[in-house]
């Protein structure tokens, strides 16, 4: 599901093909906009590749 919405997929498109309803998909973005950082620091990406 996460590699369908990168590809740009339409939401309808991706609970067609998954199976799931439009609400548990909703919640399931919800769910991923709280874990994952809307921000990410320059510095950190530098210092992580040394």
């Amino acid at each position: 599901m996460d590699r369908l919405l990168s590809e740009r997929i339409s939401h309808r498109g991706i609970c067609r093909v998954v199976g799931v309803s439009r609400t548990w998909f909703r919640h399931h973005l919800q769910s991923l906009v709280q874990t994952v950082p809307h921000r990410i620091d320059p510095q950190e990406v530098v210092s992580s590749k040394r």
